[in-house]
C-alpha cells in the first residue's frame, strides 16, 4: 500500500483515520509506504524540509508534520515502522508493517 504526499494535505485527526482505514484494509504483514515531507524532532531541521513546511503553510494552509507525530498515528492504527529512507531533495519514506 502507498500513501504518497497525503499527510500534509489533511488534519492530524484525518491522518490518524486514514492510517486506521488502511490498516483495516490490509492483511497481516502487509507493507505500507508513507512518502511525504516530515519535520525532524531535532532542534535543527534539514533546510529543505523547513522550506517546504513554510511554503505549504503560506500557499494553501497545509501542514508538514513532525515525523514522531506521523509514527504515532501509524502505531496507534496498528502499523510498526520498520525503516526510514531519506530521498535526495527532501521527501522521506516511512516503511511500516501491519501487525
Amino acid at each position: 500500500m502507498f500513501a504518497n504526499h497525503v499527510i500534509h494535505r489533511f488534519s492530524a485527526e484525518e491522518n490518524a483515520q486514514i492510517f486506521r482505514n488502511l490498516r483495516a484494509a490490509a492483511a497481516p504483514d502487509a507493507t505500507l509506504t508513507v512518502l511525504d515531507f516530515f519535520l525532524d524532532d531535532d532542534a535543527e531541521q534539514r533546510g529543505i524540509d523547513a522550506l517546504h513546511a513554510g511554503e505549504y503553510l503560506v500557499i494553501d494552509g497545509t501542514v508538514v508534520y513532525p515525523e514522531s507525530e506521523v509514527r504515532g498515528w501509524l502505531t496507534d492504527a496498528g502499523w510498526v515502522v520498520r525503516d526510514k529512507v531519506a530521498l535526495p531533495g527532501s521527501p522521506r519514506v516511512l516503511v511500516a508493517t501491519a501487525v
